[in-house]
């Protein structure tokens, strides 16, 4: 039965908390038995502290946006997005990432920029993330990024749908997209 699973899996979680297969099933048990909440704290993972899941961190955002928990589903998302997406500081950034065509030619204009102005080419702060045997399909991301965009246009917040497009024009990732 479902409680017998969510013990075991707990036992699982608890020795080796690293397992993220062992927290996805968690959580899919915990939705099962009625327990969003601790569905999502079996996803929970912590930025600064730890190399971040991504697997973990796409299906948080998606059981957020079920459980309609908009904002935290927003800045998740945002973070799940950061594995891949440019971080667009300012205008002459948006520029170079904007009008180039090619994904090489977008990160070579960006670097111009970011070197021209003397700032540092990468980003210090950005969370890191663990690298996994098993992908999330392109066209999952794809997906999750046009609910974002969905909720964003919903919301009216046009100036962080505007960022975040942009952000998504700087992606080797989406740009395999045929």
């Amino acid at each position: 039965n479902l409680e017998d699973s969510e013990e075991a899996f707990k036992q699982v979680v608890s020795l080796a908390p690293q397992h993220y297969n062992a927290r996805l099933q968690l959580s899919v048990i915990m939705r099962k038995l009625g327990r969003p909440e601790d569905a999502l704290l079996a996803l929970a993972q912590d930025e600064t502290e730890e190399m971040l899941n991504p697997h973990l961190l796409f299906q948080r955002c998606n059981l957020l946006l079920e459980e309609k928990k908009i904002e935290e589903f927003l800045v998740k998302s945002k973070l799940f997005f950061s594995r891949h997406f440019v971080n667009i500081r300012n205008k002459e950034e948006l520029h170079a990432v904007s009008s180039a065509k090619r994904i090489s030619s977008k990160n070579k204009a960006l670097t111009e920029v970011r070197t021209f102005r003397r700032e540092p080419l990468n980003e210090s702060e950005a969370p890191g993330f663990e690298e996994t045997s098993e992908a999330i399909t392109v066209q999952e991301e794809f997906d999750l990024f046009r609910k974002v965009c969905d909720v964003l246009l919903e919301k009216e917040r046009f100036e962080e749908l505007q960022r975040l497009t942009f952000s998504a024009l700087g992606s080797p990732t989406f740009a395999r997209i045929p």
